[in-house]
């Protein structure tokens, strides 16, 4: 393999066969460049349409491609027969003056548009699923299986029985320590989320549970003797420190609590273990001082310097537990694994990472030489995008079949993104490939951004090894920006703004810390972020493009990109509320949403009229406008009440009489409900 990057140019790029990967950031054009392959395959090497495989990671990206790659193919077709329309392609227009036989070309590019509908152009598990059940027999796999989407409810059978059977079997106090990191079942999934389903490996090796209960058991006994006679004479420290004032809120309104539940456990008289056992221990009880009281690492260090404690136990049963900690949730995962795929077996079901290790693990060794043949023989070219989303297992099943070198494997990816784990993404199966290509190719330029932007990004990621990574070097060659400098700059009183803006929070104005808290922290940034909005929108700032001129920036043109719901629902809270319209874009299920809550109250309260607990639930929602003293006022007045009732036993009758949407229909009108929505806060997307 050349270790140097080739610009990869749709027109003129050598076609071969064997594993090119093409390393593309965003905005450089990767679905025109695999139009423009399988464009190149079929007319040029002579490979029909069905026999080239294309993958990507999403239904919405395999509907996109197949449009695309269609529009390509006829386009292609009307330049060969000079029928152009509109602007040319310049790259297209480059390809077919070098194209050879027009007439075989033609010939090829017809028969490919007539068959675009046996085009292979599947996500990942529709690949997998198709070789699946096509190819049953050789892959030893049942010939009729049902496919779990979501198999939550088998994972949370398995989490259950995992957790009683290690929580119930354990010694006393083993039970006990699981018991206080995952109180619950559910609890203990959630320290785990996908990784028992996903693919990826799981590091590092951990022992099971069980084998730490010796060791757990003789920390305990030395502590309890320490307990004996150090227990006395450290509360007598710890009262006087607290007391004085000595310690930050947290030790200092906790104390008590805290006291009591270590005394009970060092004591041996319960088994159920206190919270924050690491204050026992000096390095972490010196960030608890108050520092308007003791200046100085040195001050808080003497001050605690002739506290009878054993700062080397007590690591020792915090680094224990940790262990403890790790190991249940490594067990899980592991068992995760194994249990969610054979319970789905014995249902005759399979997940969605079934499909992938299913065919994986069909395609390897002696017994997968007839199911590698057979695949090896369907597709002469396997064109992937969005590589860098690959895992190590997909990457086997695409090395195994196609990487022989006798196929045309082109690998299409961001390896920026992979070092996220976007959907499972493993970025070492991604160094992998990039070992085993035959050739490194990059699309070197961005046609997505404003030149400004682009510089910015690569500074970014100049540098030998912008990653870090220390096992493998990842470059980061610079793109160029296709856009000119007029299109798309962002300009205030006729000069252009920084493309790029570093932020950081200074440290906070305040002596008791000298570090934020993460809410503290976020509601800093967003009151940032939410007043360069409004700087920008209500200034002199201009937006210009080639196709509208200047125009002043509007509030369509921001966007901020959030780790979650949550904080997304914060800023449009925050955006609202300084008046600039804003609007959420998430997977979110409108079951999910405030708006269904009021309307499922409703409709329990209508279905139970008798219900006063229902009734007030729903009287109580932004549907009827009705604020708490006037809620009161209500319900107080018995007559008040009654009409309330009646009123809702009223459509509970056309309800059953007329039907949902009848009664719906008459309440909002007969409540004003649209007229109480809109004058609340974001009304006019209620």
């Amino acid at each position: 393999m050349r270790e140097e990057m080739e610009i990869f140019d749709a027109a003129r790029v050598e076609l071969r066969r064997g594993i090119s990967l093409v390393e593309a950031s965003a905005g450089t054009g990767k679905t025109y460049a695999i139009a423009m392959l399988v464009l190149r395959l079929v007319t040029e090497e002579a490979v029909t349409i069905d026999r080239i495989l294309v993958v990507t990671f999403t239904k919405a990206a395999t509907a996109e491609l197949r449009e695309r790659i269609r529009k390509r193919l006829v386009e292609a077709r009307d330049v060969l027969r000079g029928e152009r329309e509109g602007e040319p392609d310049k790259v297209l227009l480059a390809w077919a003056d070098s194209s050879g036989d027009r007439q075989t070309f033609l010939s090829r590019l017809q028969q490919a548009i007539s068959e675009i509908d046996r085009a292979a152009i599947l996500t990942i598990h529709g690949f997998c699923q198709r070789m699946l059940q096509e190819q049953a027999l050789e892959s030893r796999q049942l010939f009729a299986l049902d496919l779990v989407p979501d198999p939550e409810a088998v994972r949370s059978r398995v989490v259950h029985d995992f957790w009683r059977r290690l929580v119930y079997r354990a010694e006393p106090l083993l039970g006990a320590t699981i018991v206080h990191f995952f109180p619950d079942p559910q609890a203990l999934l959630a320290t785990v989320g996908t990784i028992g389903g996903d693919i990826a490996g799981i590091e590092p090796e951990l022992p099971p549970p069980e084998q730490l209960a010796p060791r757990l058991d003789d920390c305990c006994q030395r502590l309890r003797r320490w307990w004996e006679v150090a227990g006395d004479p450290l509360r007598r420290q710890f009262e006087g420190a607290v007391a004085a004032g000595m310690f930050k809120k947290d030790l200092s309104s906790e104390f008590e609590s805290w006291w009591r539940r270590l005394d009970d456990f060092l004591s041996g008289r319960r088994q159920s273990l206190p919270d924050r056992f690491d204050w026992l221990e000096r390095a972490n009880l010196v960030l608890e001082l108050n520092g308007t009281k003791l200046r100085g690492d040195a001050k808080k260090s003497a001050y605690l310097a002739d506290w009878p404690l054993d700062d080397a136990l007590a690591a020792e049963w915090c680094r224990l537990t940790d262990e403890l900690r790790l190991a249940v949730r490594f067990a899980l995962a592991g068992n995760l694994r194994r249990e969610v795929s054979r319970q789905l077996r014995r249902q005759g079901a399979m997940s969605y990472d079934d499909l992938i290790l299913n065919l994986a693990a069909a395609v390897e060794g002696e017994d997968g030489r007839p199911l590698r043949a057979i695949l090896a023989g369907r597709y002469a070219a396997a064109l992937i995008d969005e590589f860098q989303d690959t895992d190590a297992h997909q990457w086997r099943i695409f090395s195994t079949v196609f990487g022989g070198g006798d196929h045309f494997l082109c690998l299409i990816g961001d390896p920026k993104q992979a070092i996220y784990r976007f959907r499972g993404a493993d970025i070492h199966a991604y160094f992998a490939a990039r070992r085993q290509a035959d050739r490194l190719l990059t699309l070197d330029r961005n046609f997505r951004s404003h030149p400004g932007l682009v510089a910015a990004v690569n500074r970014l990621f100049a540098g030998d090894n912008p990653f870090r990574f220390v096992e493998t070097n990842l470059p980061c060659p610079p793109v160029q920006a296709a856009r000119t400098a007029a299109d798309g700059a962002i300009l205030d009183k006729g000069r252009p703004l920084a493309p790029m803006l570093y932020c950081h929070l200074q440290a906070p104005n305040d002596e008791k810390t000298s570090r934020w808290t993460s809410g503290a922290a976020a509601e800093k940034v967003r009151a940032f972020v939410v007043g360069e909005i409004c700087r920008l929108l209500g200034g002199t700032t201009e937006l210009v493009s080639e196709k509208e001129g200047a125009r002043p920036i509007a509030a369509r043109d921001i966007a901020i990109l959030v780790r979650s719901n949550r904080q997304a629902g914060e800023f449009q809270d925050a955006l609202i509320a300084a008046g600039i319209p804003a609007v959420v874009a998430s997977q979110t299920s409108v079951f999910e949403t405030e708006e269904c809550e009021d309307i499922l109250r409703l409709l329990h309260a209508i279905h139970q009229p008798a219900s006063s607990r229902r009734l007030k639930a729903a009287m109580a929602s932004r549907w009827f406008g009705l604020s708490g003293q006037e809620l009161e006022a209500i319900w107080r007045d018995e007559a008040a009440g009654d009409g309330w009732r009646l009123r809702f036993q009223e459509y509970a009758k056309r309800w059953e009489e007329q039907g949902v949407l009848a009664m719906m229909s008459v309440l909002l009108r007969n409540e004003r409900v649209l007229t109480h929505l809109a004058a609340g806060q974001r009304g006019e997307r209620r």
